[in-house]
């Protein structure tokens, strides 16, 4: 029982500064300087993501250390895939899109970050293949 009680007044937490920092919107990335999950393009295809916190379906995430993504290089065709923040399991994940296709969505209780394009052959990252998606 004190632990129902304890999940439910997190729960009420997370809503009440949803509703106060993040205008009652399921997903939103608050935005402060250098903690806002920011991208850029680190050595070879990898992406750098700085720390940040977010509202993922209305739960809180935050992380306080950055974060180093490593992509692979599609085999035929130009591919996009998607960086998306993960309250639950509270953690930072690329969902892989399909070559020739589009980008994927956020997985159910997930808020998306960055779209991220790789080439046939690419070897090094460029910060025009990074597209920003934040909810904000």
């Amino acid at each position: 029982a004190i632990l129902e009680q304890q999940s439910e007044n997190v729960d009420m937490l997370e809503f009440l500064a949803n509703i106060t920092v993040g205008a009652g919107k399921s997903d939103y990335v608050i935005i402060s300087p250098n903690k806002d999950f920011d991208a850029s393009a680190g050595s070879g295809l990898s992406v750098e993501l700085t720390p940040g916190a977010a509202f993922a379906s209305y739960k809180l995430f935050g992380k306080s250390t950055s974060t180093t993504l490593t992509f692979v290089a599609p085999v035929t065709s130009t591919r996009y895939d998607l960086i998306q923040a993960d309250p639950i399991n509270q953690t930072i994940s690329v969902k892989t899109g399909t070559e020739g296709g589009s980008a994927p969505s956020a997985d159910s209780g997930c808020c998306p970050l960055w779209q991220v394009r790789t080439v046939v052959s690419q070897t090094t990252r460029i910060s025009g293949d990074l597209t920003d998606v934040r909810p904000s």
